[in-house]
């Protein structure tokens, strides 16, 4: 029988011949085996062209430019083919487009170039005779096969071992082989029948079997999906039993690790972890949302792109939330328009009402979404019907933040006109309206959807479905304009503490899923970490190179990710975090 590795590259190979890229590449991302072995550099190079990182690998293979002589143009022009093809199969930016033509110019031979040109007058890349099974996936998997035909005349740097094994084929015509060999003996005979009733014995599960019991025996009678989203036996993230207490937040914020950092041509403005911890997702001003595992985060501090949605939006993404189940996830964007993806069934719908660029959208539960933006309205979405049900009306200027309590029983807004306004559905009126002295750009609740999840997931491991109690019960803390972090009692409408670590504007502030830290960031380029309890700053994180806009806790583990102008997302954990975390699942 064929070892593990090797069945599953027959499977790769397989998939290859019958031109299932797409399949192909989701299965090497799945198992971290690929098609054939390659060294560690081209493995990299690899890496960049399937997740189509085109600029990240041409700036990988800048230095082989010497070496390769005149080919290091037939690379540069692979690259820059596959980056054209996938801009025309989009509705591309007219200037980018013709930027990278004249790019292309450069390079191609005039027949070339005129061939290239030629695709613009198609409707669509397949209908050209020689693209008609072209995919984005199979494009690159094309052009990384051409550059790396070229590169491995550069020696064992660029070696690649071609899989020589069985292939299934091969294997299925030994199997025919042998059953037709078989077939016809006694004891074939036998066995057929011993099996068959075996199968019909054991197809059936016991008349008296009853699911309940089970249910009864676990003591989760009363866990809700949203709950049961939480506590997943596949997730990587699950914690044993006897360690989920004391690995929770139990660590001391004063020595930060960035342990993975994702790159983009343009600044990140949003991000959001899913309930489960397992994903988290960005969107780019490039128009992208894209989906991340942080398994490979936790297993090889790499960040790892499951998915992306080239052109999600027709302008830049600034807003992003993901819903408890994790099945969908709402965008909003300077386009006016909020989209809900659908993560399981890879579709989306277009929200169309907002008369201006949306900045914030959050999901107040599974079934209902609120946006809001430069309109100064707050629109609430049927997620079923797709249809806005209610207008909360009373900000004058534009919002910058929505934040809903963990149990949803009453959100929060803020923005331009210098107000927190506390809303309560039922009655479509703000309960409360807080006037500041500086615009406030967030808003974060200590009662959070995150810091609700982490409490029941805390309840259901201690066997317990108590109310969930935190630290910081009852308070807001919010993001102002002039730097100024403030936290608030929300019932008694106060301030109750006036934190200044920040030189410039602070853009975002979160309460971690404890009640206990608050993260803030600013266009001062710093990540500042405060601790509520012992009422001081334990650190500043300076790795950022230009203005940090976002910032998120990980729902269950003490890790951040941070969002910027530099145009890269980083996540950051306390200092051997990650050694310990793995040592103890």
């Amino acid at each position: 029988m064929p070892q593990t590795q090797q069945l599953l590259q027959m499977i790769l190979i397989f998939l290859r011949d019958q031109k299932l890229f797409k399949s192909l590449l989701h299965l090497e991302l799945e198992t971290q085996i690929s098609i054939d072995t390659y060294t560690r550099e081209l493995q990299f190079l690899r890496q960049q062209i399937l997740e189509g990182n085109f600029i990240g690998a041409e700036q990988y293979l800048q230095p082989l430019k010497t070496r390769l002589n005149d080919q290091f143009s037939y690379v540069l022009l692979e690259l820059k083919k596959q980056q054209y093809f996938e801009l025309i199969n989009t509705k591309p930016d007219v200037e980018i487009l013709i930027a990278l033509l004249r790019q292309i110019e450069q390079l191609a031979p005039p027949e070339i170039y005129k061939n290239l040109c030629y695709f613009l007058t198609l409707s669509c890349i397949r209908d050209h005779s020689e693209f008609s099974d072209w995919s984005v996936e199979k494009g690159r998997f094309d052009c990384f096969e051409g550059i790396a035909s070229i590169l491995k005349n550069l020696g064992k740097t660029f070696r690649i071992e071609k899989y020589n094994g069985n292939t299934l084929q091969q294997l299925y015509e030994k199997v025919e082989e042998e059953e037709d060999n078989n077939k016809n003996s006694k004891f074939y005979q036998k066995k057929k029948s011993e099996l068959q009733m075996q199968q019909s014995s054991s197809s059936q599960l016991p008349t008296d079997f009853d699911k309940n019991i089970i249910i009864e025996k676990l003591h989760i009678s009363d866990i809700n999906e949203n709950d049961q989203s939480l506590i997943q036996k596949e997730s990587i993230l699950n914690a044993t039993h006897s360690s989920i207490q004391s690995q929770l937040f139990n660590y001391k914020f004063v020595e930060m690790d960035q342990v993975a950092t994702l790159s983009d041509i343009h600044p990140i403005r949003a991000a959001a972890f899913s309930s489960d911890g397992e994903m988290f997702a960005i969107g780019t001003n490039s128009k992208s949302l894209r989906i991340f595992s942080m398994k490979s985060v936790l297993q090889e501090s790499q960040v790892v792109m499951q998915l992306e949605k080239q052109n999600h939006h027709q302008g830049s993404i600034y807003c992003i939330d993901w819903s408890r189940s994790g099945r969908l996830i709402g965008t909003g964007s300077n386009d006016k328009i909020v989209k809900l993806y659908n993560v399981e069934e890879d579709t989306d719908v277009s929200l169309i009402g907002h008369r201006g660029l949306v900045r914030s959208v959050c999901f107040s539960d599974e079934n209902r979404l609120m946006s809001a933006g430069q309109d100064a309205v707050i629109k609430i979405w049927d997620v079923e019907t797709q249809k806005c049900i209610r207008n909360l009306e009373g900000h004058t200027q534009t919002i910058y933040c929505l934040q809903t309590a963990g149990d949803g029983s009453y959100q929060v807004s803020c923005g331009m006109d210098r107000t927190l306004r506390i809303w309560d559905q039922r009655t479509n009126k703000a309960q409360g309206v807080m006037t500041m002295q500086t615009e406030i750009n967030y808003v974060s609740l200590s009662e959070s959807t995150t810091n609700y999840n982490l409490q029941n997931l805390q309840n259901l491991v201690k066997g317990s479905r108590k109310a969930p109690q935190f630290s910081s019960q009852g308070l807001a803390v919010l993001a102002h304009a002039d730097g100024v972090v403030s936290v608030w009692n929300i019932q008694q409408q106060k301030c109750i503490k006036t934190l200044k670590h920040h030189t410039m504007d602070c853009r975002c502030v979160e309460f971690d899923p404890t009640g206990r830290y608050i993260c803030s960031v600013s266009f001062d380029s710093t990540i500042a970490l405060y601790d509520w309890e012992q009422q001081k700053l334990i650190t500043q994180i300076t790795d950022h190179e230009d203005r940090v806009v976002l910032c998120k806790w990980h729902p269950f583990y003490p890790f951040i990710l941070s969002t910027s102008a530099d145009c890269t997302g980083r996540i950051f954990a306390p200092h051997g975090f990650l050694v310990q975390l793995m040592k103890s699942l």
